[in-house]
């Protein structure tokens, strides 16, 4: 192998292990979403709704609440305490109720843009 080969083989072994340490947190992290995941509940659920601009993850959370207190009533807050995941390439947030041990039934779901467009509103079974 030439030099020239080993200087390049060893920037592109820099370059991919850079992109992989870029790419981590969106697979390990908890918090974290991949709104692409979510295609199909866009197109089903999909909704016209702006809540307005979002400053943060308390604020996705209380304009969360008032959709779904509009939408489905008092119910949902039952559902506490809802789980926010976020997906920091699009700046999109995944919102969704718990719901209580030992109970059936579904739980109220969202997603919201930066810009307080509802992407998708659902509520499962």
């Amino acid at each position: 192998m030439t030099k020239k080969k080993a200087i390049i083989l060893g920037l592109v072994l820099v370059f991919v292990l850079v992109v992989i340490s870029q790419l981590m947190p969106l697979f390990s992290n908890p918090k974290t979403f991949v709104l692409e995941d979510y295609v199909s509940e866009i197109a089903q659920h999909g909704s016209e709704l702006n809540v307005g601009k979002i400053t943060d993850e308390a604020d996705a959370l209380a304009k969360a609440e008032s959709v779904w207190i509009s939408q489905y009533g008092q119910i949902v807050l039952k559902q506490k305490p809802y789980t926010i995941k976020t997906d920091p390439i699009t700046k999109t947030y995944l919102i969704q109720g718990t719901l209580p041990k030992g109970s059936a039934g579904g739980i109220a779901m969202i997603i919201l843009d930066s810009t307080g467009r509802v992407l998708a509103l659902w509520h499962t079974n």
